[in-house]
């Protein structure tokens, strides 16, 4: 919501991103046309145990993929 409340025009949300293979992700939101995408982890996802390795493999996927900040 910050970001449409700062002038930015409304994101879509889940944004498949192709990373080769016949593998994809879904980036959380963005603007398709400028290849721009944010992805954001809530309160669970800070104090849950889980795997490092999920987030750190995707992200791996998402870099070799093109997608800057990944």
């Amino acid at each position: 919501m910050i970001l449409v409340e700062g002038g930015l025009p409304r994101p879509s949300t889940q944004l498949r991103v192709d990373l080769g293979d016949d593998h994809h992700a879904y980036l959380d939101l963005g603007w398709e046309a400028f290849k721009v995408a944010v992805e954001y982890d809530g309160q669970e996802h800070h104090t849950t145990p889980h795997p490092p390795t999920a987030n750190a493999t995707r992200t791996a996927a998402k870099s070799s993929a093109g997608a800057a900040g990944a």
